[in-house]
Order: structure tokens, then sequence, then C-alpha cells
């Protein structure tokens, strides 16, 4: 956030705000900017993609974490999202055609 006129720490709070309104999992550990909450949802399985990035932060030589993702692990109360089964098949195929 270099190019940015406002720095990370005026803006962690509204970070911080953000997550807790739209359901974040991951872990904190490692990161290199601190939050001062943690409203972190346990983090997915490791899959393809998070594995491409703990390689890719394991090559730079930094301390590894599970990457923020906004899917829900449970229940999220503050959106009113809930978690639903993994064989769900309403969005499977064409998602317009369940809106």
């Amino acid at each position: 956030m270099r190019d940015w006129l406002l720095d990370y720490d005026k803006m962690e709070e509204w970070y911080c705000v953000a997550e807790q309104l739209v359901g974040i999992n991951g872990t904190r550990q490692n990161q290199l900017k601190p939050a001062s909450v943690d409203h972190y949802q346990t983090p997915l399985e490791p899959n393809p993609t998070s594995k491409f990035a703990f390689d890719g932060m394991i090559s730079l030589k930094m301390q590894p974490y599970r990457t923020p993702q906004a899917v829900i692990t449970q229940d999220h109360t503050p959106s009113g999202r809930t978690v639903g089964p993994l064989d769900d098949t309403k969005f499977v195929g064409d998602l317009r055609q369940t809106m």
C-alpha cells in the first residue's frame, strides 16, 4: 500500500470492521500486518491454490500463513449467511438460473 494516501495504521480499524462484516477465514499467525481484532474463522482445508501460495511464501523466504479468504467456514451472524451442505446442488450449473 505504498501508493495510498493513508497508511495501514490509519486504515487497520476499518479493515477489521470489514472483515467482521464480510466473514473471512484464514490465520493471522505470521502475517506482516498486525490486526487489533481477529475475526477470522477457521481456515478451509488446504487446496492447490493455498499450496501454491504457501510454496511462494517459502520461496520468498517469508513465514508462511493461510491466506485470508472471504469464504465462511461456520455460520456468520453479522452477514446472516449460513454454511450449507457441501452436496447442495442448487448452485450446480449456471448460477444465473438460481437468481
